[in-house]
């Protein structure tokens, strides 16, 4: 596997109203939000996929930031599953952490 398929460290805050009552898993690995509501978190490397063409339009994207792999945890039930992309997505706060608001 090449070095840039290793993805960064993620940096997660939380808007909600008990954010101790989330945290975040990673294959097994559970990473829970702390008092101001931030979380860091290493995901593994991911395997390659391969994109699938037909008559030159792309119908399955084999990227790895694709991978919903990031779990969303609210008091042990599973709330959303996210991929590095839907992280990139998010807003930025001043400190660099990509805030989820929690809709409730």
């Amino acid at each position: 596997m090449k070095l840039y398929d290793a993805p960064p460290k993620q940096r997660l805050c939380i808007k909600a109203s008990f954010p101790n009552h989330y945290s975040v898993e990673v294959k097994g690995s559970n990473y829970p939000f702390d008092a101001d509501k931030r979380v860091d978190f290493d995901v593994p490397i991911i395997p390659r996929g391969c994109s699938g063409y037909f008559l030159g339009m792309k119908y399955r994207d084999g990227s790895p930031y694709n991978v919903r792999l990031i779990g969303i945890v609210e008091r042990g039930r599973m709330m959303y599953h996210l991929s590095l992309r839907d992280i990139a997505r998010l807003p930025l706060d001043e400190q660099g952490y990509h805030v989820l608001a929690m809709r409730r």
